[in-house]
């Protein structure tokens, strides 16, 4: 007979580790499984993540808080996805956060019911992150009205008020600051800063100047002075120091490239101080309950602790719907100056 050769058996400790390994891998496994977003479009946060792209951040940011299981959620996510893209071309930054495995943050961002989305801030006024809980319709372009009508407006409007000259931008403005005009032609020059060139000036902020000329006779003046023709929104930086040469933007009206160009005259980017934690994050929530609350549906859960954070108070009966006379329409290009 032919000698054949035999597999030892594998000793008791290769297969208690392959057990362990098995046993860590799981839920890795489970979590990816039970997302309801792809990374790339709408990226998941962490603790970690949440307080340094949302609460120390200077950005305008959508995140919405959500439970894989929940049945409100997975119908929200299709329109969340397709605001997130198009909110993006606005450099608004959109995430959400997983509660069956961030507990401990949802708790503090005092969530108790399913979907709840929430857009973050900074007050021009005092500098502090604001969170106000979007109650509108779920659908994408309602999401995107909200949204933009809760950027900051950091531009300088020349020309829309007496005394706001191109003149007085340029001599009682900071004069240690490049600065950027935002032209656009008669047809449009009464219409609202638009929600991309609100970004910017946030992202600019101490490290360029952006001002919106939006009156027509002020406009017709600065096409004639750039030698711009006067068809269309066109954008000029205005470097500092003596001899500068302004300097017309003739890319794609895009946010990446815009970025690039404007990163060319900017001043260094300072570090900033981080804020300070919010409250410590009450009890656990159990127990699920289903409910409609003002004609949209979803899943709370019912809190053994009735602790309020700071970011549940924020909601007044003026943030149920964007009514904001100077948003632009959701349907409007995003890609616009």
């Amino acid at each position: 007979m032919m000698p054949t050769t035999r597999r030892a058996p594998a000793a008791p400790w290769r297969l208690v580790a392959a057990v362990l390994v098995l046993a860590l891998l799981a839920p890795a496994v489970a979590l990816a499984a039970d997302s309801l977003f792809s990374g790339a479009k709408v990226p998941e946060l962490t603790a970690a993540s949440f307080r340094t792209n949302v609460l120390d951040a200077e950005t305008t940011h959508v995140v919405k808080f959500y439970a894989p299981w929940c049945g409100y959620c997975k119908q929200l996510a299709p329109e969340y996805a397709k605001a997130a893209t198009k909110l993006r071309s606005s450099l608004v930054r959109v995430s959400a956060v997983n509660c069956d495995v961030e507990k401990t943050l949802c708790a503090e961002q005092g969530i108790q019911g399913f979907p709840v989305v929430k857009v973050f801030y900074t007050s021009p006024k005092s500098g502090k992150r604001i969170p106000v809980e979007y109650q509108g319709e779920r659908t994408t372009a309602a999401i995107i009205k909200f949204t933009t009508s809760k950027i900051p407006n950091r531009v300088v409007s020349i020309g829309r008020k007496a005394g706001s000259t191109l003149d007085a931008f340029y001599s009682t403005q900071n004069t240690t600051l490049p600065k950027v005009l935002v032209i656009k032609p008669p047809s449009k020059g009464r219409k609202a800063t638009t929600p991309l060139v609100k970004s910017l000036a946030i992202k600019y902020r101490d490290r360029l100047l952006i001002g919106d000329v939006s009156s027509e006779s002020a406009s017709d003046s600065v096409y004639a002075d750039f030698a711009v023709p006067n068809d269309k929104a066109a954008l000029v930086v205005v470097p500092v120091g003596e001899g500068a040469v302004p300097v017309v933007y003739d890319g794609e009206v895009k946010a990446k490239p815009l970025v690039a160009f404007l990163d060319q005259y900017a001043l260094p980017e300072k570090k900033r101080n981080k804020r300070k934690p919010g409250k410590k994050p009450g009890k656990k929530t159990a127990g699920k309950v289903e409910k409609t609350n003002e004609g949209a549906s979803t899943t709370t859960t019912k809190s053994k602790s009735k602790t309020k954070t700071k970011a549940t108070q924020t909601k007044t009966k003026k943030t149920k719907a964007a009514k904001s006379t100077t948003a632009p329409s959701p349907d409007a290009a995003h890609d616009e100056l």
